[in-house]
């Protein structure tokens, strides 16, 4: 089963030696594993489809604005040619399951078919990935790596970013873990965080709407405005009326409200994380165990930065634009 390497295992011990390690050791061991992961993943790309990096884990360990760890990494699959036919797409995406499964199991994953899935053609696949746990664990975090690739073409431009291990970053260390990986952007994130945060919240599982991992969204978007310095503006919202779209297609299944009356649902959900005590309770924990910043954001701080920027996006809903919302580089 996957595990430290030596070098690995001295990085974390050396950090762990000091007074000042920000996380404990079971989290810098697992982002390692993370960081090799994302890589490998980086390596999918060819002239038929591009994997981009997306989510949480981007923001923390390629744009670096976000002072937690992040453990799951996401994608997006992006087949090249455009107007292909979907028996064209099913062949290509199948080939591409195929190649991330060989690469990560050359690069030491160990995992069968019930550690991953794929639907729609394998225009979803998501991995679980084991690995062996020298630290002792951290509630917070999940016992394995969870990577997830979706067809969805970014609608904002994207960037290379390099990445590292979080125990690389904190001794400003750089060694062949790094590497540079396609992102999207951080208003494309932005916007993405937003939805799934207020439409989670209104699902119909108790398990997706009362999840306390759905308080990271939270810190994430106050981290986007507050270090990014992504504010409301015509192309934000546009991005934002998209995937609110897109959302309601994907999740109706389970979210029949939000589809129904998505700005409705979502300002019901802004309320509900409001008023209720749990909200920032599990934002707490989040805070004590993935978050190293060293004076982060609390609940009530985040929040009104969250509803500054969501109640924005929410009360623009439906209207058009009258500034040009192509998006920017």
């Amino acid at each position: 089963m996957k595990g430290l390497s030596a070098y690995q295992r001295e990085v974390i011990d050396d950090l762990s030696a000091t007074k000042d390690l920000p996380l404990p050791p079971g989290v810098l061991e697992k982002d390692f594993l993370t960081t090799e992961a994302i890589k490998i993943a980086s390596t999918i790309c060819d002239d038929e489809v591009k994997v981009v990096f997306c989510g949480g884990t981007c923001l923390a360990k390629a744009y670096g604005i976000t002072g937690r760890m992040s453990e799951d990494a996401d994608f997006r699959m992006v087949v090249r040619e455009e107007g292909n036919t979907t028996s064209h797409d099913r062949r290509i995406l199948s080939a591409v399951k195929h190649k991330i499964i060989d690469a990560l199991r050359a690069g030491g994953f160990e995992f069968t078919e019930k550690n991953y899935r794929a639907r729609d053609n394998n225009s979803s696949m998501r991995f679980r990935l084991p690995y062996n746990v020298s630290y002792p664990s951290v509630a917070s975090l999940r016992p394995e790596i969870k990577m997830e690739f979706i067809k969805i073409s970014p609608t904002d431009a994207t960037g290379m970013r390099p990445v590292r291990p979080l125990a690389e970053e904190i001794l400003n260390i750089t060694s062949a873990g790094q590497v540079e990986v396609e992102c999207v952007s951080m208003r494309e994130t932005l916007s993405d965080k937003v939805v799934a945060l207020l439409r989670r919240m209104g699902d119909d599982r108790a398990s997706y709407s009362d999840d306390p991992r759905l308080m990271r969204h939270l810190y994430d978007i106050d981290r986007i405005v507050n270090i990014g310095r992504v504010a409301w503006e015509p192309s934000l919202q546009k991005l934002f009326a998209g995937k609110v779209q897109s959302d309601i297609l994907r999740f109706k299944g389970h979210c029949a409200e939000f589809a129904d009356d998505p700005v409705k649902k979502m300002n019901e959900a802004m309320g509900k994380l409001r008023s209720s005590p749990m909200y920032a309770a599990n934002y707490a924990g989040i805070l004590s165990d993935l978050v190293f910043e060293r004076n982060p954001p609390d609940f009530e701080a985040a929040m009104s930065t969250f509803e500054n920027i969501a109640g924005r996006l929410l009360d623009e809903l439906g209207v058009e634009p009258e500034d040009d919302c192509s998006p920017s580089p």
